[in-house]
Parts: C-alpha cells; structure tokens; sequence
C-alpha cells in the first residue's frame, strides 16, 4: 500500500519546486558549482559592538529537494560550501548575496525539512552582498 503521506509530501515539493523557488549556484571548492533550485527558510540577523564599532551577521536557511543535491553530487551539504543568490527579476528582496554553510550556535549546519527524506533544510551564514 502506498504511503500517502510521503506521495503527499512528494507533490508538495514538486509544486514547490516549480512555484515557490529561485535557482541559486550551490559551489563545494573553487572549481565545482551548480544551478540549482532553492526555497527561501528562516532569516535572522544580529548586531552586536566591538571596539566602538557595531557588527551585524545575518543567517539564512535553504531549503533543497534531496535528489537535486544528490543529483549534482552534492548530498550531504558540507560545511563551507557557497550558495550565491543572483539579483534576478524573481529573487525575493533582501535574499541576495553569498552565503556560506556553517552551524547555528552548535547545531547541525542541515536538518531534514521533512519527515519522508525529501527536502533538507541547510543553515548558512552571509559573507557579501
């Protein structure tokens, strides 16, 4: 018998995919990068001072379908790859800029988005605009 919930969870990311996300080129090292599809997650920011100056971080999460990435050779998301999201006529305002993989303040840098293995949600950290 078919599972319904992950044929249900599968058609929500088909329809996702084709309707709710914006390419982005994902790189691993300097001379390996895709295009590839993205979904827009949790954005935070955060300002602090050191030595009379204020810093500001801002932290964006990504969210792939797992057999894109597997696809590109990407699977798992590895700490320190880039994703570069082009000014394009579709990007969401303010999603623009390089980011870069890392840990949220010890966590895993990816989680599942999903329960069925379908879609993983990937922490990254802005580096430029």
């Amino acid at each position: 018998m078919t599972n319904l919930f992950r044929k249900t969870a599968q058609w929500i990311d088909s329809v996702s995919a084709a309707h709710g996300r914006s390419a982005v080129i994902y790189s691993r090292g300097p001379h390996s990068s895709h295009e590839i599809s993205a979904g827009f997650g949790i954005v935070s920011g955060e300002a602090f001072e050191s030595g009379g100056a204020t810093f500001a971080t801002r932290e964006q999460d990504f969210i792939f379908s797992i057999a894109d990435l597997k696809k590109v050779g990407y699977w798992p998301p590895k700490l320190d790859d880039i994703i570069k999201v082009p000014k394009t006529s579709d990007s969401i305002d303010g999603n623009t800029g390089t980011f870069q993989v890392a840990s949220a303040n010890g966590l895993e840098h990816w989680r599942p988005s999903d329960e069925h293995g379908i879609a993983v949600r990937v922490h990254t950290q802005r580096i430029s605009d």
